[in-house]
């Protein structure tokens, strides 16, 4: 092996060496502060009925190695189709601080969470609605804090068809229906006897 050779492969095997050191931390700085990472968004789409039960929700991962997050609300945006800028507001945002031992995410940490609602009739029947779901949340040391404004993340967007859900006739209509057609047919089999017998007594 010549002197070259020998040169080039320590050189190598030195940056190699420092870049499989340096990496880590490089990939730990460059997380964005703030944000979170969104899996498997549960958000209504299609064609719901009114009276149904809407699920909506998620899982969040926080990669940041540091920070440990406190969710405070989880709003979900109905937009009007007529008027993308009317938010028609059909439930309430809901507070995570109704789930006091489960709304904070540690480094590095997981959390899953579902929701469910009654679509009633405060959600007019209509097309092509435009469905926006937001989570708000902050860095757990600012909790209580009313001069931190909250981190903002899209979870999804849908587009959602409003209808009313036709009611199946139950099944003693159709015995209903049996009997009224009997009670027909014998009527008509009783005039037609009568008219027979009529004519007979005329002859």
């Amino acid at each position: 092996m010549n002197k070259k050779i020998l040169q080039f492969t320590i050189v190598l095997t030195s940056l190699l060496a420092v870049s499989f050191v340096i990496q880590p931390q490089i990939a730990r700085t460059s997380a964005e502060v703030g944000k979170l990472l969104i899996f498997d968004p549960k958000i209504p789409s299609q064609t719901i009925y009114q009276g149904d039960t809407v699920i909506y929700g998620g899982t969040i991962f926080n990669n940041d190695t540091s920070t440990t997050y406190l969710l405070t609300e989880l709003d979900l945006r109905v937009y009007h189709p007529d008027n993308t800028s009317r938010n028609i507001q059909p439930y309430a945002p809901f507070s995570f601080y109704s789930l006091a031992t489960r709304n904070t995410i540690n480094p590095m940490e997981a959390r899953s969470f579902a929701f469910e609602q009654e679509l009633g009739k405060e959600w007019p029947v209509d097309e092509n609605y435009t469905v926006s779901l937001y989570v708000y949340f902050r860095d757990v040391d600012d909790a209580g804090d009313e001069t931190v404004f909250d981190f903002e993340k899209l979870l999804g967007n849908a587009t959602v068809n409003i209808d009313i859900r036709r009611i199946d006739s139950p099944d003693y209509v159709y015995v209903v229906f049996v009997i009224l057609l009997v009670c027909i047919v014998a009527l008509v089999i009783v005039g037609i006897v009568g008219w027979v017998r009529e004519r007979r007594s005329k002859q």
